[in-house]
């Protein structure tokens, strides 16, 4: 225990330490001022984070091929915006109250989420990362608890941080290796928050289209579904214009997902993601590598 504690106050982590602080004064000011403070420093950040500039810069480009260089360009920086709000955001999961937050949540298609529980088989509730990901998760879990899936994080800090402010009775989180606890959870007719969209190498992969472009795809959630029969549907969120709030949208079960066909099952995931960043590309995770894992005898992206 002290160890550990030692090891969060070593002098590696006190930029993250101060970085917190100024997080947490930022969260006092109105919700607009917060969101303008992250937008600032997103613009900032398109300047000073060039290795994150330039995946993201790539990724637009193998996505967006019809665009013009000034379009994407201009995503691009749009993207950095969305990526400076989404700090602030996460801030605001993390320590804001309820009070402050409930009235920013907007929902559709709850309905699909009740009558997928009310099967009594699981629910498996497949998603992605999104610049809002954690304010959204924290406003959404207000009003269906549910489990999430995750990776613990590199930054020890960061990482103890997430784990407390996850760890609530309405989100409780699951390590992405814990096979075992993610099926016994399905089977006790719960729902599970599970990120398909990142590429976690080759194993438990397979290649299917995204954006046209041959990308490793966890195949996990369909085999998770085979074998406890679980209900399968999407999510998808995005932050509103004019500081309206999060728009969250819950899709139809997914019928004879997890039926035996990995391929296809990820292949209409993929589809209806791209749908999803399509209408909101300013605001997916384009900063990750998504297309690092390639096919054999295919170059390397980055």
């Amino acid at each position: 225990m002290q160890n550990n504690f030692l090891e969060l106050i070593h002098p590696r982590y006190w930029p993250t330490w101060l970085g917190l602080g100024v997080l947490y004064f930022i969260i006092q000011l109105p919700y607009r001022f917060q969101l303008q403070f992250g937008k600032n420093l997103g613009q900032i950040s398109y300047y000073l984070l060039k290795k994150f500039r330039r995946i993201a810069e790539i990724n637009l480009k193998l996505c967006f091929p019809e665009l013009s260089d000034k379009e994407r360009k201009n995503l691009l920086k749009k993207q950095f915006q969305s990526l400076g709000m989404g700090l602030i955001e996460s801030a605001m999961a993390w320590w804001m109250p309820d009070h402050k937050l409930d009235s920013l949540i907007h929902i559709k298609g709850l309905e699909h989420l009740q009558e997928a529980l009310a099967k009594k088989k699981g629910v498996l509730i497949l998603s992605a990362h999104f610049t809002s990901l954690d304010i959204c998760g924290r406003l959404f879990s207000n009003i269906f608890p549910m489990h999430v899936v995750y990776r613990e994080q590199k930054n020890r800090v960061i990482d103890r941080l997430l784990k407390q402010h996850r760890n609530f009775n309405w989100m409780q989180p699951i390590h992405r290796h814990a096979i075992r606890q993610i099926i016994k959870t399905l089977k006790q007719n719960k729902a599970i928050w599970y990120a398909a969209d990142q590429d976690y190498g080759p194993t438990h992969s397979i290649f299917l289209p995204f954006f046209n472009i041959s990308t490793a795809t966890i195949s996990t959630p369909s085999r998770y579904a085979n074998r406890t029969e679980a209900q399968v549907v999407t999510l998808f969120y995005h932050r509103l214009p004019k500081e309206k709030g999060y728009q969250i949208t819950i899709g139809p079960i997914l019928e004879n997902f997890g039926q035996g066909d990995d391929y296809q099952d990820m292949l209409r995931f993929n589809q209806l993601l791209e749908q999803a960043v399509r209408a909101h590309p300013d605001q997916y995770l384009w900063i990750h590598r998504r297309f690092k894992t390639r096919p054999q005898n295919d170059p390397y992206l980055y």
